[in-house]
């Protein structure tokens, strides 16, 4: 019993102690450390305490000097992965939003983030009940407050519709719903409801025009 009550007192010793926590925690996978500092107030401190575990999380920015050290030219894998919030889970009657495609620089211009999103056409042109992307309660979830990438670069952003296509010079593209350019240090959460606003626009149009047909 000595030797067990001794463990736990050395274990918590260690998670009580700001530099070992943050050492442990930049050990483990990005989404479990979303997960833990969700759940422990202990994790969540230290990661509002450590710009270390903030920059692993795309909390906070990269400085240039800093940006080979960190990958700073990669996206979220949040963003890249099938994130529930990002991607069709099957369970709506209209298709989430997914990334098809990104950039870097426009040639000739300053530096940016380039995207493309596309989203279902079948889901954009007729009339139908309206399913928010994401409920109340996720308006505060820690995605949303997360960096696509850690250089802060404006964002260059486009919806497109998916499964119609146009031929252009032989190529296949998506017919472009909406574009636009947000600001630097944007996080996934301003990009996402840029895209609801966007799409809830799109959808609109579609409706009033088939208003107007049948009138």
């Amino acid at each position: 019993m000595a030797d067990i009550e001794s463990m736990q007192t050395a274990t918590t010793a260690v998670f009580d102690t700001p530099e070992l926590l943050e050492m442990i925690l930049l050990k483990l996978p990005m989404a479990d450390i979303l997960h833990l500092q969700r759940t422990c107030p202990t994790r969540h401190a230290a990661v509002k305490t450590s710009i270390r575990l903030q920059r692993r999380l795309y909390f906070a920015a990269v400085p240039v000097g800093d940006w080979d050290k960190y990958n700073a030219g990669d996206y979220n894998p949040l963003l890249m992965a099938e994130h529930s919030m990002w991607s069709d889970t099957g369970n709506s009657p209209w298709h989430m939003l997914q990334l098809r495609s990104y950039g870097g620089v426009r040639p000739g211009g300053s530096p940016r983030i380039m995207i493309d999103f596309e989203v279902n056409e079948a889901y954009c042109s007729r009339s139908k009940a309206i399913v928010p992307l994401y409920c109340e309660t996720t308006k505060d979830a820690s995605w949303r407050q997360m960096l696509l990438t850690q250089r802060k670069w404006p964002i260059e952003v486009r919806l497109c519709a998916a499964h119609v296509r146009i031929e252009f010079e032989g190529l296949p593209i998506s017919r472009l719903l909406a574009e636009g350019t947000l600001a630097s240090g944007s996080t996934m959460g301003d990009v996402y409801d840029w895209l609801e606003h966007a799409y809830m626009r799109k959808v609109g149009a579609e409706e009033q025009r088939g208003k107007s047909a049948g009138a």
